[in-house]
């Protein structure tokens, strides 16, 4: 965003338009009274305000006219663009407010016979405009930002919505927060007071910074954690030295740091929305009891596994597996030591799986395991070995009663080559697990399915 001070240099004004507007100054001076009753009368007949307000700031007049084009020039002109905002003024009713001026001035002018004191003029009036242009921006920003972060809240939502999940309210907190303190330094440079209650200026002690003491941290990628945390740093160093500037009340000189601010606060947000997303894949992804990849992680999963395999010729293997007589442990113990057996059943797969091979949380006293083995036995000797891992574990609930337990799988063992489809697959795996309970549970039913070449 464009520092106001440095207008001048984009806008000249010649030293022959100085020396005439100083020339001529004891009589733009003295010409005021009937300059403002023009400007009132046209105001008033074109109902440029509802209420007809006297809508120019006191000494606007005497700094277009005073021939001295410094800071206190600046100060003016922004000021009085931030009057025309509180009044409500569009930037377009503004720009025929400043045409107005132009046209008497040069009316005047050209009663004096002077053209380079209408240059001279009309060029301070376009510092002006230039001024009106940049305040009006930042309003248009604080309305693109606003609207920007209600959407991307309400798509976080929704998102969650649809998996019947709950956003964490921390980093949704955090980022809100975040979100808000860059609108509260917009803000301010519209000379607009600082309305948030509880507001935290530090970096250290902000609920984004809560969030990271409290584990946020590590979900944030170690190659971004540096940028973030000096981003996150210059936001509120940025933000300070705006409530400094607010209260010393120059709201102009905020404008010179909104854009190192919002630079800034652009990847602070992108972070924590990407961590946000990666949470959403997390949570549609797990299973919420176990802890396992769900049934949609599987889906996901599925094909790229296949194209792995026919990529390196490796066997597949997909195994299912279901918890014997598990309905008895609900009805004998009740529903919180069928959940405790889920876990513990969950942490016993994942001990007897190998780096290529996953387990899955099928749904209700269900699993899934999947791996790639150049053989194709693998299937059939993952599956043993979880078998007898359950069969092995003594399952001791909250009320010390122990419980011994044992698990059916059916598996399958498919080539790269193989064109039965997924849904076939399962079918074939599902009637293995059918075949290993009608046999009397507590065993392995495996298949093998030789190459289509």
């Amino acid at each position: 965003m464009l520092n106001v001070f440095r207008i001048s240099e984009m806008v000249g004004i010649a030293p022959i338009e100085l020396l005439e507007i100083e020339r001529y100054g004891a009589d733009l001076v003295a010409s005021k009274p009937s300059f403002m009753d023009a400007l009132k009368e046209w105001q008033k007949e074109f109902q440029v305000t509802a209420n007809h307000e006297e809508v120019v700031v006191a000494g606007y007049y005497e700094a277009l006219i005073g021939g001295e084009y410094g800071d206190a020039f600046y100060i003016v002109q922004y000021q009085q663009a931030l009057n025309w905002i509180h009044f409500d003024l569009s930037q377009s009713r503004v720009m025929l407010i400043l045409s107005q001026f132009r046209r008497l001035f040069i009316q005047f002018a050209e009663q004096l016979g002077s053209h380079n004191l209408a240059k001279g003029l009309c060029h301070a009036l376009d510092i002006g405009q230039s001024i009106v242009s940049l305040v009006y921006s930042v309003v248009e920003a604080i309305e693109r930002m606003k609207l920007r972060s209600e959407s991307e809240i309400r798509r976080i939502q929704k998102s969650y919505q649809l998996i019947s999940a709950e956003i964490p309210p921390a980093i949704l907190n955090a980022y809100m927060d975040h979100q808000r303190w860059k609108l509260v330094a917009f803000n301010l440079a519209l000379g607009r007071p600082l309305d948030w209650e509880g507001f935290e200026t530090s970096h250290l002690k902000c609920r984004l910074a809560h969030w990271l003491n409290d584990g946020g941290l590590d979900l944030i990628p170690q190659e971004k954690q540096a940028i973030f945390f000096e981003a996150h740093e210059r936001v509120h160093r940025f933000g300070q030295l705006a409530i400094a500037q607010s209260h010393s009340n120059q709201p102009e000189k905020i404008l010179t740091i909104l854009s190192d601010m919002e630079g800034a606060s652009d990847i602070v947000a992108q972070v924590l929305l990407d961590v946000i997303e990666s949470e959403f894949i997390r949570i549609a992804t797990a299973d919420g009891l176990t802890g396992l990849p769900n049934r949609r992680s599987f889906d996901m999963d599925y094909d790229q596994d296949v194209a792995f395999a026919k990529r390196h010729g490796f066997w597949v293997g997909l195994i299912l597996i279901d918890i014997d007589f598990f309905k008895q442990v609900n009805d004998q113990h009740g529903h919180s030591a069928g959940d405790f057996v889920l876990k513990e059943i969950a942490a016993i797969l994942s001990k007897s799986l190998r780096q290529e091979e996953k387990a899955y949380r099928w749904g209700g006293e269900e699993f899934a395991m999947v791996t790639l083995d150049s053989q194709p036995g693998g299937a059939e000797i993952l599956a043993e070995r979880a078998r007898k891992l359950v069969e092995d574990h003594v399952f001791v609930l909250k009320d010390s009663t122990e419980l011994k337990l044992t698990i059916s799988c059916g598996s399958i063992c498919f080539p790269p080559d193989c064109q039965q489809l997924k849904h076939e697959i399962f079918a074939m795996s599902d009637k293995q697990l059918y075949k290993a309970k009608e046999s009397g549970r507590n065993q392995v039913q495996h298949r093998t399915i030789k190459s289509d070449l």
